[in-house]
């Protein structure tokens, strides 16, 4: 349906509300390997997309509560929002804020692994923490 939408009418609230109920509820499961070695010390700095994390980009506030898409609306941001929507391994899904910089860098990605330049050491170490960025190898 957001695929249609999307190709119907573009972009708007009820394409940016459809996209992200898509992404939530269709999120593939979280890849096993990566997910048990995610403690692991990696062996280089050279990161990649965790398998299954979907990248999305909104410019309407968007909800998983339907109570609060019908009461509140999905009313326009200041600016675009980028989120990333990944099933974590107890079958659950997680949504989380990037920072423009993580955004910017992730949206022009060409999906070769890499250290992720010009984005925060706080924020790259966070994202690797919570899953969504894995690194390509890990010392064993």
């Amino acid at each position: 349906f957001a695929a249609w939408l999307t190709g119907h009418q573009g972009d708007g609230p009820a394409v940016d509300q459809a996209r992200f109920e898509a992404a939530v509820t269709h999120a593939p499961a979280a890849a096993a390997d990566e997910q048990t070695l995610r403690g692991d010390q990696p062996a280089s700095d050279a990161l990649t997309l965790a398998e299954g994390a979907q990248l999305l980009f909104v410019s309407h506030g968007v909800s998983t509560d339907p109570d609060v898409v019908l009461e509140e609306g999905v009313g326009p941001l200041e600016g675009e929002l980028a989120l990333v929507v990944q099933r974590q391994p107890d079958g659950e899904v997680a949504v989380f804020q990037l920072s423009d910089a993580a955004a910017a860098w992730l949206s022009a990605w060409d999906g070769a692994p890499s250290a992720m330049p010009g984005v925060p050491d706080d924020e790259r170490a966070e994202l690797v923490a919570l899953g969504v960025l894995t690194p390509v190898a890990w010392r064993v």
